[in-house]
């Protein structure tokens, strides 16, 4: 199953029990990573890089992009980044919902 949203101009997908994040212009690069909160946190701290590049704020840059900006590639595994190993099969992940979450008040739960 794939599922998508969209999160700052990137599209976020759940692929084989990993989360991709692609630009929605371009297929050309992709981040991946098991942890959703990395793919997200990963897109703002590349937003932010946008704005520290050239001065001296670029020191506080995490080190996956400063290793990219030196050497730009097509695809960034942000497990591997931050020292994980290789995983060796797809990771289980909870997929999106895809019903409607009906709220039950305090009244209803107690009839």
């Amino acid at each position: 199953m794939k599922n998508s949203f969209e999160y700052r101009s990137y599209l976020v997908s759940n692929e084989s029990g990993r989360y991709v994040a692609r630009p929605k212009e371009s297929d050309d690069f992709c981040i991946t990573s098991v942890y959703l909160l990395r793919i997200l946190r990963s897109v703002d701290a590349l937003w932010v890089a946008l704005d520290q590049i050239g001065t001296t704020a670029a020191v506080t840059m995490p080190l996956w992009i400063r290793e990219w900006l030196a050497n730009p590639v097509d695809f960034i595994d942000l497990d591997l980044a931050n020292g994980a190993e290789p995983p060796s099969a797809p990771v289980q992940i909870i997929s999106f919902p895809t019903h409607k979450v009906a709220y039950i008040g305090k009244s209803a739960a107690t009839a």
